[in-house]
């Protein structure tokens, strides 16, 4: 009883103050449902990766040695400032507070005059540190493709390569 009013007084006191309830993860799994499920998210030791699908996929990798939550972060910058997604203005809508307070919580050393210079710097030393890695996915009859980009310029279009899956 203790334990449940304490977490309900902290969650009014987190939205009284203009902040969000709702962690990237969370805003990410709730919105980005392809087929009945959410982003994917897959481990080993050496990398951890996401993918946020909607019609098509987005897919960040990094080093394991960061926390998951960075990733998480990283996925929903890259979503809310720099995806030119059809769909997204709801996204946006209904996710400001999120966005705000990740671009808070990773801005130390970064500054911007608005809030997507100041993302595209947050984004630059959180991808550096994690040494993440952007690539767009399609799949199609079988096949998985996917394109390298950068997180930050959503006309940028790399190397593709195609692959089956089962």
């Amino acid at each position: 009883m203790t334990r449940t009013l304490l977490l309900s007084l902290l969650l009014v006191s987190a939205m009284a103050y203009g902040g969000s309830a709702i962690s990237t993860k969370a805003a990410l799994s709730e919105y980005f449902r392809f087929e009945q499920q959410g982003p994917r998210l897959e481990k080993d030791e050496k990398t951890i990766s996401l993918e946020v699908c909607f019609d098509t996929c987005d897919y960040y990798r990094a080093s394991a040695a960061m926390a998951e939550s960075n990733l998480w972060d990283l996925a929903f910058l890259h979503q809310y400032y720099f995806s030119d997604s059809y769909h997204l203005e709801k996204f946006r809508a209904k996710y400001a507070a999120v966005a705000k307070e990740t671009l808070k919580l990773h801005a130390d050393g970064c500054e911007g005059a608005n809030d997507k210079r100041l993302a595209r710097c947050v984004m630059s030393k959180l991808a550096g540190r994690m040494k993440a890695y952007y690539a767009f996915v399609r799949y199609d009859e079988g096949g998985r493709c996917q394109t390298t980009g950068r997180l930050t310029d959503p006309a940028f279009q790399g190397n593709s390569s195609c692959r089956r899956v089962k």
